[in-house]
């Protein structure tokens, strides 16, 4: 008796001291957009950039893939600088997309360090993309100009390449010191962008040394459709002849006269003419809409937005490239290209 009587005590005390804590089943899902409203973007958007990421991944893959299977054994040896900015401009722009969506949905935009991060992530892997783009555009008008001197000697080679580093270099310094982010209170979202100081140069520099690049490739391929007029010649190659005939050196330049049974030759530089004015404004215009977007949002654009635009900004700059240098069925075009 003495025994049961502990036993009810001890059972009494115990039952009073325990507060009964209410069961509610909370779904996966549920608790799962509770948190990311609380501390990010919703799940639909990371999702979303998720499967952007995943998709733009598998064609940058493929793209490289096929530049690869160009290339044997004798082929590997004789790489030049031209295929070497090609290969960085297709790896910068997958290792930035790759840590787009670790810092967006892995590590998950929690912190001002990490909102801080963001921006900084989109403004490195951008510039590093338009460095080595506009890099193998000078390479590519070297080997136009003067295919058989050294770079070192080549003073249009060593401009251009001072100059693109330089200006590129310190507006993406600047901007990388002093970047604009915020991490709103209210929803958790973090809100990123760039000073105007920084925005105004970069969008002048991209597009000036874009179409100056463009312009002197056309100036020096003027000569070879001067001198043969083919019958329906198109629109690059009139604006050819009209740059050709406008620059003042133009006049000390003979025209290439070939002969008609050359003519196929005049044929592919109009076309890689063509390519390239269509590869200038297609590289110009979404880099362009993609700054005028950070300028119009004044530093207040969501991290999502801006990780969503510059991988596709990436991705399209490396589609473009890969446009202008793919290789076609005869072996000496695509050198042309290239």
């Amino acid at each position: 008796m003495r025994h049961f009587l502990a036993l009810n005590t001890i059972w009494a005390v115990s039952t009073a001291y325990v507060t009964p804590v209410p069961t509610t089943t909370h779904d996966g899902l549920d608790f799962v957009r509770q948190a990311s409203f609380k501390y990010s973007d919703p799940v639909k958007l990371r999702i979303s950039l998720v499967v952007t990421s995943k998709i733009c991944l598998g064609l940058l893959a493929g793209l490289l893939g096929y530049r690869i299977r160009q290339f044997n054994q004798h082929l590997l040896k004789n790489m030049t600088l031209t295929h070497v900015y090609i290969f960085i401009d297709y790896i910068s722009a997958m290792t930035f997309i790759t840590a787009a969506a670790i810092v967006h949905n892995g590590l998950g935009i929690t912190t001002d360090k990490i909102c801080r991060a963001a921006i900084r992530l989109c403004l490195l892997f951008y510039t590093a993309g338009k460095v080595s783009m506009y890099l193998f555009l000078v390479e590519r008008i070297h080997v136009l100009r003067a295919p058989y001197r050294s770079r070192w000697s080549d003073y249009l080679w060593i401009f251009s390449t001072i100059g693109i580093c330089v200006s590129l270099g310190a507006i993406g310094v600047a901007g990388f010191a002093v970047p604009i982010t915020s991490l709103s209170k209210a929803d958790g979202r973090c809100r990123i962008g760039l000073q105007p100081y920084a925005i105004i140069p970069l969008l002048v520099c991209d597009i000036v040394i874009n179409v100056l690049l463009t312009l002197v490739f056309i100036y020096l391929l003027s000569p070879v459709v001067r001198g043969n007029r083919p019958s329906g010649a198109g629109f690059a190659s009139r604006l050819a002849r009209v740059i050709g005939t406008l620059c003042g050196r133009a006049k000390q330049r003979t025209a290439v006269n070939l002969h008609p049974a050359n003519q196929l030759l005049v044929r592919r530089v109009e076309k890689l003419l063509f390519k390239t004015l269509v590869g200038c404004l297609l590289v110009v215009l979404p880099a362009s809409a993609n700054l005028t977007a950070l300028c119009i949002y004044r530093g207040k654009m969501p991290a999502f937005m801006c990780f969503t635009i510059c991988i596709f900004d990436v991705t399209w700059a490396a589609v473009v490239l890969h446009w202008l240098t793919m290789a076609s069925a005869d072996r000496r075009e695509s050198g042309a290209a290239l």
